[in-house]
Parts: C-alpha cells; sequence; structure tokens
C-alpha cells in the first residue's frame, strides 16, 4: 500500500466518548462531541501466524497548529455527501471545533436542522451511534521491526506527524480493526511474504541439522 494512499481508524464505545451534550440553560440543543484519535496507545491493527502489525500515534502527529492547516469534514455512515459540519482551516466561522488534548483529539459541533442532522442527533441520543472514524494521510513515523518466536515479524508504527486529516465519520460499525479494505489486502500481502520468508528459514536450518547429523555418522564410521 502506498504511503499515500488515505487511510483509516477507528474507535468505539468508551474510546471515542460520542454523546449528546444539554445545553446548562435548558434550551434546546443539538450539540454532539466524542474523541477520534488516541495518543500513544498501541493498537493492533494484524495478527497473523507469521506476521504483526502494531501502531501507536504520538502527541506530535496531529498538534493544534497542524489543525489550524486542515479542512476536515464530520460525516456520517462513511458517506462524503452526508457531511454535517466542517472545520476549514481553523475558520472562526466553522461548524466543527476540534481539540487537541493530552490525550487525544475531540471533536463537538451543533448539528444541523436538516434531514442528515436530525438522523445523526437522534442516532447519537439512542446510542446507536457510539463510534467513529477518522481518515488521515501518513506523513512522518517511525518503523520498528522486531522478530518474535517461530520467526514471527512484529512491526511497530508510531505515527509522528500526519500529513493530512480530512475527515471524521460518524458510525453505527466503525471500519474493520481501523483499518481500510486496501490495507488489510496489504497485510495480507505482507502475511504471505513473512509465510513464505518463515518457511525457507525452517528448511534452511533442517537442511543443515540434516547435513550436521550425516557429517557427524561419517566421524563416527
Amino acid at each position: 500500500m502506498k504511503d499515500d494512499e488515505i487511510k483509516l481508524r477507528s474507535l468505539a464505545g468508551e474510546d471515542a466518548q460520542i454523546q449528546f451534550r444539554e445545553n446548562t440553560d435548558g434550551t434546546e440543543s443539538r450539540k454532539i462531541g466524542g474523541r477520534f484519535i488516541v495518543f500513544n496507545r498501541e493498537t493492533t491493527l494484524w495478527d497473523g501466524v507469521y506476521y504483526r502489525q502494531r501502531e501507536m500515534i504520538a502527541n506530535s502527529a496531529c498538534t493544534a497548529e497542524f489543525i489550524k492547516t486542515q479542512d476536515i469534514k464530520l460525516n456520517l455512515v462513511h458517506d462524503r455527501s452526508l457531511t454535517m459540519a466542517r472545520n476549514c482551516k481553523n475558520d472562526p466561522q466553522s461548524t466543527l471545533t476540534i481539540e487537541v488534548r493530552e490525550d487525544g483529539v475531540y471533536f463537538e459541533c451543533e448539528l444541523p436542522k436538516c434531514d442528515i442532522g436530525d438522523r445523526a442527533l437522534a442516532l447519537v441520543k439512542n446510542r446507536t451511534i457510539t463510534g467513529c472514524s477518522f481518515e488521515f494521510r501518513e506523513g512522518e513515523c517511525d518503523r520498528k521491526e522486531t522478530a518474535l518466536d517461530n520467526n514471527k515479524r512484529d512491526i511497530l508504527t508510531t505515527h509522528t506527524k500526519f500529513k493530512q486529516l480530512s475527515a471524521i465519520t460518524l458510525a453505527i460499525d466503525p471500519a474493520y480493526s481501523g483499518t481500510s479494505v486496501k490495507e488489510r489486502e496489504a497485510f495480507q500481502s505482507e502475511e504471505e511474504a513473512a509465510k513464505e520468508s518463515a518457511e525457507k528459514a525452517e528448511n534452511e536450518a533442517r537442511e543443515a541439522k540434516e547435513e550436521a547429523e550425516k557429517h557427524g555418522k561419517r566421524k563416527k564410521e
């Protein structure tokens, strides 16, 4: 998978903290908010027999200064035609508020009075929607590879600077394992490559052992 591809990550339940927020003065509220990025926590994206891919997002990957340069949309159920709010390069008139905190990145918005906004508000209030996803392009990152038992490859990618943050999506069923279809296909290819490498290493070790045993027998004779 090319590094410039849009990647998808998701949070659900208590991690996302998606909730309806009432006004303190008792007036009607259409405000919702939640967290869509968690900092400094490892997540396993793929864990096969021969290959494991883990990921972590550092605080430096998505800073308040970075947010000011981005055009971020809040969508409903992964449909770009169902955009409900937008934060356009920190424009004061933006309808989507993004806040970077120590533990992650949060959003808040007043849902519009229209069919899309009404649907989203109802689904958040009745807890049908409890998760969200975000789309980004990878910028700078550190990759650490470790060889585990049985020749299994383990890779930890730490994102230190995003290239782009384009969308947040309210979702009933956040993306499987927080990844896109293309990315899962790439992980499957890595799994197959790691399997071939492991099997080759096992065959070479077995052949070396057999050769050593033959050599030992010849010495005894």
